[in-house]
């Protein structure tokens, strides 16, 4: 090399071998822990169930029949808890409903849903959703969502006569 870098000359211009480590350089000095920003990146995903009667078929294995019919329940369990559930209804009567309930069991005071109705429950970190039919029997769809916004998915079904 024929020009020496600058950073090993000393006043005289006399190279020499420096004698601080680099470690005692301002952008080498340990300072307080500043984390880095959460990343924007989500992981999108959604699984989807038909409203009915659950049948195992196998060891790993389920098919639903549709429709949910009056008095019985349905418990949906994801491997993940989603950020919300959405829920749409179909009845073949005005007065078919639905009661939702975001727990394994049915607890508590129920989301209730008539002929025609959609609803966006958020899963409050809880990967279980029942539902149970009241006086009707009752078809539909169920959406597990996580990762996307709120405004991103909506269902919109037609009601029946």
């Amino acid at each position: 090399m024929l020009n020496k870098p600058p950073q090993y000359a000393n006043n005289a211009f006399n190279y020499a071998i420096t004698q601080i480590p680099p470690d005692s350089d301002s952008k080498y000095q340990e300072g307080p822990y500043v984390p880095m920003p959460e990343s924007k990146v989500r992981n999108k995903w959604y699984e989807i169930f038909d409203i009915g009667v659950e049948a195992r078929t196998g060891s790993n294995q389920a098919t639903y029949t549709s429709p949910l019919t009056a008095g019985s329940i349905m418990r949906i369990h994801t491997d993940s808890p989603p950020e919300f559930w959405l829920v749409a209804v179909l009845c073949g009567t005005a007065n078919g409903q639905l009661q939702i309930y975001c727990d394994a069991d049915p607890v508590g005071y129920p989301i209730r849903l008539g002929n025609g109705g959609t609803a966006r429950v958020p899963s409050r970190g809880r990967p279980f959703l029942t539902l149970r039919a009241l006086s009707q029997s009752m078809t539909g769809t169920v959406i597990a969502i996580g990762g996307y916004d709120a405004g991103d998915i909506f269902m919109n079904p037609a009601n029946q006569p």
